[in-house]
């Protein structure tokens, strides 16, 4: 596989995935997608179990999604992906992650697909949050033919996109937070530097502070941001060497351990390094004894 081909990940994930994992701050960023407002009730986190074998199959095939949930009366599983680089190819991920969701789904229910019974299986609804500089084009992102159509909607979330700009919405907040962090890195700051900025921003403009404690939020996320820039600035790209040519997946992971070594003796915990690199609690727990 190619470097273009590989799934990058950087901070804008990690933040992603650690703000709307949480229920209440879901319920924002879906209401944003779909225009439905939800109660805390009516949804519960529906992800992966990071030590599953399926979990690792998929992340060794860069195949991991960031959020999901699912509804409590198991009608909808609702998958929401970021991205910060246009993909044209979410809607084909989404549907291998709806895949292996449903699978968890039946077996946690202890439900065989071979009864004679008709089965209701949660159907599912496909967003992808985009807030990158480059432009898409399109609203929605789709494949398939008469037989099988998948779609998923294309939500730019972008604070100045955003139908809710609203003070408590938690995901104007994470906007609010990279449009000054954005805005300082052009302008020449460091990675640290913007991330302690639009920290700040948020807190002085008291956006989402009862959901958001923006002091714990910077100082989590400065290793993860400013390693990965210093990563960038040596000619690597999320802990992964970047190349041109077949056949270095090797060195691309062993580049991800690094980035797990990294963060560890910078004292993120592990559950956030996970977050971060995608590696599973028992790999790394073993970096952390080796």
């Amino acid at each position: 596989m190619g470097a273009d081909n590989n799934v990058r990940r950087d901070h804008r994930d990690t933040a992603f995935r650690k703000l709307f994992s949480q229920s209440e701050n879901f319920l924002d960023l879906y209401k944003e997608c779909s225009g439905q407002q939800l109660d805390v009730e009516d949804v519960r986190p529906f992800d992966l179990a990071k030590d599953d074998r399926l979990f690792g199959i998929l992340r060794g095939s860069g195949l991991v999604n960031d959020v999901s949930y699912i509804t409590s009366d198991n009608k909808l599983i609702i998958l929401a992906e970021h991205q910060s680089s246009p993909n044209k190819n979410m809607s084909e991920r989404e549907l291998l992650y709806y895949a292996a969701l449903l699978r968890r789904w039946l077996a946690d229910e202890k439900i065989e697909l071979s009864s004679n019974a008709k089965i209701d299986v949660p159907m599912p609804e496909f967003y992808v949050a985009y807030n990158g500089s480059r432009q898409y084009g399109e609203e929605s992102l789709a494949f398939g033919n008469e037989f099988l159509r998948v779609s998923a909607k294309l939500v730019d979330i972008h604070f100045e996109k955003l139908a809710d700009k609203h003070k408590d919405n938690s995901l104007a907040a994470y906007a609010y937070f990279y449009k000054h962090y954005d805005e300082q890195r052009a302008e020449g700051a460091t990675a640290d530097e913007a991330v302690r900025y639009a920290g700040k921003k948020c807190l002085d403009a008291d956006f989402a502070t009862d959901k958001i404690n923006w002091e714990d939020f910077v100082m989590e996320n400065i290793p993860v941001f400013s390693y990965e820039a210093d990563l960038r600035a040596a000619g690597w790209e999320d802990g992964r060497e970047v190349g041109r040519e077949e056949g270095r997946e090797e060195g691309r992971e062993e580049g991800i351990f690094e980035v797990a070594r990294r963060l560890l003796k910078k004292g993120l915990s592990i559950s956030d390094i996970s977050d971060a690199t995608e590696l599973t609690v028992s790999e790394i727990e073993r970096l952390k004894k080796s």
